[in-house]
């Protein structure tokens, strides 16, 4: 694997840690989210309804956007989208736009996971590599409860927990605008692939 590719894998793993944290701080910021809004539990809980519903629709659209857009343009508008709404979630806005915004979080979480597999698919050792990527998954989803609560007890609001997701999210914006190719075939042929087999063509 050439350095390039090693970059672009570092790149992927980063992201996906990325997407783990925002998933895995939701829990520990719902008591405070209560306080502040005074809801019932029952209504709080549409946050997760919100997000699994952003991820399902980019799952439904992510291969008309990898079609027309490349790769970097899906991932640089998957990180854009993920970094643009939970900025927006930091300043605690209304309970009802901050539902629009969690749906925009999981909408760039979720293209920037179907984005990813579909390239990575196209690499030789391909299962191997994926594997690692759901793991560094997993890494993101251990140390966001953490790392919320711990911002939590700082004496921080919940707001500060999403603007620090923004902020480490800004410079994978960068870098898949700068590192990614623009088309899974050229991905293909550049590591002697077999060619997009990750996105579903329908």
């Amino acid at each position: 694997m050439g350095s390039r590719h090693r970059t672009e894998l570092v790149l992927a793993f980063a992201a996906f840690v990325l997407i783990g944290l925002g998933a895995g701080a939701s829990g520990v910021l719902l008591p405070a989210q209560i306080a502040e809004y005074g809801l019932p539990k029952s209504v709080i809980g549409l946050l997760f309804f919100a997000f699994s519903f952003g991820y399902v629709v980019a799952g439904a659209v992510a291969g008309p956007l990898v079609r027309r857009l490349g790769v970097r343009g899906c991932l640089v508008l998957g990180t854009g989208a993920f970094c643009a709404a939970a900025l927006a979630c930091g300043v605690r806005p209304g309970y009802g736009v901050l539902l629009l915004f969690v749906v925009g979080q999981a909408f760039g979480a979720g293209t920037i996971d179907a984005c990813l597999n579909a390239y990575l698919s196209t690499w030789p050792g391909s299962t191997a590599k994926l594997n690692m990527l759901h793991a560094f998954y997993g890494v993101g989803a251990l140390v966001g409860p953490i790392l919320a609560a711990a911002l939590l007890d700082a004496g921080r609001s919940w707001g500060a927990v999403y603007i620090v997701f923004a902020v480490l999210g800004l410079p994978l914006v960068l870098s898949f605008a700068m590192r990614y190719p623009r088309d899974l075939d050229s991905a293909g042929e550049a590591t002697g692939g077999a060619g997009p087999v990750g996105v579903d063509p329908g």
